[in-house]
């Protein structure tokens, strides 16, 4: 999105009756990115409060991010990135480059690592063949709960960022089925149950 032009207020500007000059838009996510830039196209800028949301925002590993602001902060700077809608225009994610210039073992380890896969036919196969090979209802576990599981325990015990609150340890959860001792045919109602390890 293009920077809102400056405006300058003039003489020739009527407002409809009953309407004070003043403008408070609430706004969140890229909606309201877009929102905000179009108001601030039409309004000076002394006229115009833009309260953002908060609610998305997170801390990790220790860094607060506050998704929201920052898109609002680089649509209204003319900075946001056209293809996503979202963060800066020509920003690159080189952390796999410098992981790579490391030296010692971690150079060697992510020197020409990519996270994409940019051959159609690899592409093909890991979903077709691999993936789709397998009988997934078949297996006696729920194998992609119990690796999101295992991720989340992970991360719980990497960082201190109230984890807890979405993630219950596997031991907790088989203590509360021994209390509870549920059958076949019982209601439950789990409105939070996230991976759905109670269920």
């Amino acid at each position: 999105m293009p920077p809102p032009p400056a405006r300058k207020p003039g003489p020739d500007r009527r407002l409809p009756d009953g309407m004070t000059g003043k403008t408070l838009a609430l706004a969140g996510g890229v909606g309201g990115a877009k929102l905000a830039v179009g108001l601030a196209r039409v309004l000076p800028p002394e006229e115009l409060t833009i309260v953002v949301n908060t609610g998305d925002d997170e801390v990790f590993h220790g860094l607060h991010v506050s998704p929201d602001l920052d898109t609002m902060m680089y649509a209204l700077a003319g900075l946001t990135n056209q293809e996503t809608g979202w963060g800066i225009a020509g920003d690159s994610f080189n952390t796999l480059e410098m992981l790579g210039r490391q030296p010692g073992t971690l150079g060697v380890i992510f020197r020409k690592a990519q996270n994409r896969i940019q051959e159609p036919a690899m592409l093909t196969r890991l979903v077709r063949d691999l993936i789709n090979g397998e009988n997934w209802l078949g297996l006696s576990a729920d194998v992609k709960g119990d690796a999101y599981e295992s991720l989340l325990e992970r991360n719980a015990q990497d960082v201190k960022t109230g984890a807890g609150q979405y993630f219950t340890p596997r031991p907790l959860i088989q203590a509360i089925v021994e209390v509870m001792r549920p059958n076949p045919g019982d209601a439950i109602c789990d409105p939070a149950c996230g991976t759905g390890g109670f269920l």
